[in-house]
C-alpha cells in the first residue's frame, strides 16, 4: 500500500545513471508537469492529459531509443502515434541525438527509482514557449512526471 507521498520525485535525486542499468528501462505512464522557476519552486502542476478519453502518454526506454506513444482521437476513434528517439546517457543527462524540431536535445533525470521517473527539460526552447506565453510567466523548468507500469 502507498500513498501519494510516497511519490514525493525529491527523495530520491539522482547523481549518476548508468544505461546498462535496467531501473531506467521498460515502460512508464506520463502523470503530470511541473512547471519551475529558477529556484525550482513549483510554479504550477498540470496533470497529464487523457487525450480525448484514448488513454495518458507512455514512454519506453530501451536500449538505444526512446520511444513515445501518444493515443489521439481521430474521427472518434482512438489511434497511438508513436516516435522514436536514438539517445546516450553521460551522468544524469539523456541526450536525445535525433530531435525531429532541435537535433541533439538534452535533458535532465532527477529522479528514477522502481516506481518513479522524473526529467527535467531547460533551455532556450523553453525561455520561448514562456516568451510566447505558451508556458506560466518565470518557468525555467518543466519536469515530466512518470510512474513505472508494471505488467
Amino acid at each position: 500500500m502507498s500513498c501519494s507521498s510516497d511519490d514525493n520525485t525529491d527523495r530520491n535525486p539522482v547523481d549518476i545513471i548508468d544505461k546498462d542499468n535496467t531501473i531506467l528501462k521498460g515502460n512508464w505512464e506520463f502523470v503530470e508537469y511541473l512547471y519551475m522557476d529558477s529556484a525550482n519552486n513549483i510554479i504550477q502542476e498540470v496533470p497529464a492529459s487523457n487525450n480525448g478519453g484514448c488513454g495518458k502518454d507512455k514512454l519506453e526506454i530501451k536500449d538505444e531509443f526512446f520511444i513515445y506513444n501518444f493515443p489521439v482521437l481521430i474521427e472518434e476513434e482512438c489511434k497511438e502515434e508513436s516516435l522514436a528517439f536514438q539517445y546516450e546517457i553521460k551522468g544524469k543527462e539523456i541526450i536525445n541525438l535525433t530531435h525531429p524540431k532541435v537535433g541533439t536535445h538534452v535533458e535532465e533525470v532527477v529522479v528514477v527509482n522502481e516506481a518513479w521517473l522524473s526529467i527535467r527539460e531547460s533551455g532556450d526552447d523553453v525561455d520561448y514557449r514562456v516568451f510566447k506565453g505558451e508556458l506560466p510567466p518565470n518557468t525555467k523548468y518543466i519536469r515530466y512526471e512518470y510512474k513505472k507500469i508494471i505488467n
